[in-house]
């Protein structure tokens, strides 16, 4: 099995299982035991959590820039690639993007009975 991110692309698994769990427990405290499980929208709520978070986060780990060295001798610059962080070859704020599209199909799709969370 080979790495399947690069950088901090780790992040997208831990905040969309971090957001999904405290969303869980906060509507279980709040609500009543066991209306996480009865009820979609508290799902969708922790997928947008998850979504927003790996966005934020993944747009300042990202928007760094490169390393820019100098040769002090001959006065040659040489630019090196800023890192990414990346879950699966896509950008950890591009996984925000999905996670939010995500939201709105389940939304569109249980709303029209074709899946039920």
């Amino acid at each position: 099995m080979g790495i399947v991110f690069k950088g901090h692309g780790y992040l997208l698994l831990v905040f969309y299982v971090a957001a999904l769990v405290l969303t869980q427990l906060v509507v279980d405290y709040v609500l009543g035991e066991g209306f996480y499980k009865a009820t979609a929208w508290p799902k969708y709520v922790g997928i947008g959590l998850g979504a927003l978070l790996c966005w934020v986060v993944g747009r300042w780990l990202n928007s760094g820039a490169g390393r820019r060295l100098v040769d002090p001798e001959t006065g040659d610059e040489v630019v090196l690639a800023a890192p990414r962080h990346d879950f699966f070859f896509v950008k950890l704020e591009h996984w925000g993007l999905i996670g939010a599209m995500t939201c709105v199909v389940l939304t569109v799709l249980s709303e029209l009975g074709i899946v039920q969370l």
